[in-house]
């Protein structure tokens, strides 16, 4: 697990990206991988959070829908 960088969640990043995966279901995965490392750290089996420095997709803003 030390073998993973901040370079790696960037590129698998980048791939959900290229695929049209949702903003908000990146976010999410995400927010999973986060928890996962920090899990980890408090374990001791990482001595870094390669998850740190990234940030969230910008969500879109929805209109809301107008009822006549």
């Amino acid at each position: 697990l030390s073998l993973i960088e901040k370079r790696h969640l960037q590129k698998f990043l980048g791939w959900l990206h290229l695929t049209h995966t949702n903003k908000s279901s990146i976010a999410r995965k995400l927010s999973t991988l986060r928890s996962f490392f920090n899990y980890l750290l408090r374990l001791g089996q990482i001595d870094c959070l390669p998850t740190e420095g990234i940030k969230n997709p910008k969500q879109e803003k929805r209109q809301p829908t107008i009822i006549n």
